[in-house]
């Protein structure tokens, strides 16, 4: 016993891929104590040029959870850590990358995509559409909060390879007005139908909004107007990257 414990205790921590090789790297690992439910360590996980996983000072009397951050997490309970050796732990994570294609000129400002597991109601990442993202293989109900929202459903992330997503290139709504006013935006469904899809603040006059390619209606009446047989409504198109004037009581 008092030789065990004058060795050193180490562990080193394989991330494999899908076919147990140990390829997924720069990862962010941590180790939870089980008693405090604390992080104890934090380490980014790291392969030698021979695909060596690195070796990590442990302290072998406490209890841990280890935690990969990949997206979505991984988490092993209660590993077994034995004193005075070195220990090896193995954690499937087969990754592939999520990534978004926007021909022709984009936003300036970035547009987000809220990325769900399929079937579930948390929202695991708010990805940036310019910005390519590792994901754990598996299926991802995706939301591009682009005005009207852009849903992708069950998408498929495979090991090692890359899913791309397009979103279409938005076009400019402008509304001029002579007063301010309050109202709706509504896209027209090919069924005929219409959908709420934007609130007008009611504190300007002039309104832009970027929109994706399509049909729409809106409703508007001024602050003055004395009853609500005063609502103007037309409906116009948008088309990608370009501005469409909406001018309203001018029938």
């Amino acid at each position: 016993m008092v030789q065990q414990a004058l060795k050193r205790t180490t562990v080193s921590v394989l991330i494999t891929d899908q076919n147990g090789r140990p390829y997924e790297n720069n990862l962010n690992m941590t180790f939870i104590n089980t008693v405090t439910e604390q992080p104890q360590y934090n380490f980014v996980h790291y392969y030698d040029a021979q695909g060596r996983a690195d070796t990590l000072n442990v302290d072998p009397v406490l209890g841990y959870d280890l935690v990969v951050n990949t997206i979505p997490p991984l988490i092993r309970r209660d590993i077994k850590i034995e004193p005075g050796r070195h220990n090896q732990i193995k954690i499937p994570a087969p990754q592939g990358v999520l990534q978004f294609r926007q021909d022709g000129l984009s936003s300036t400002v970035p547009i987000l995509a809220v990325v769900k597991q399929s079937g579930k109601e948390v929202t695991i990442n708010h990805q940036p559409i310019n910005i390519k993202e590792n994901y754990l293989a598996g299926k991802y109900d995706i939301e591009v909060l682009t005005l009207p929202r852009l849903q992708f459903n069950d998408v498929v992330i495979k090991p090692n390879e890359a899913t791309t997503l397009n979103v279409p290139i938005a076009g400019v709504m402008n509304i001029a007005t002579s007063q301010e006013g309050f109202g709706s935006l509504y896209q027209l469904m090919d069924s005929g139908q219409q959908k709420w899809i934007y609130n007008f603040p009611g504190t300007n006059s002039r309104i832009n909004l970027s929109l994706l390619p399509g049909k729409y209606r809106v409703a508007f009446r001024t602050k003055s107007a004395k009853g609500s047989e005063f609502t103007d409504t037309q409906d116009f198109t948008i088309r990608p990257g370009a501005t469409t004037t909406v001018r309203l009581f001018t029938r």
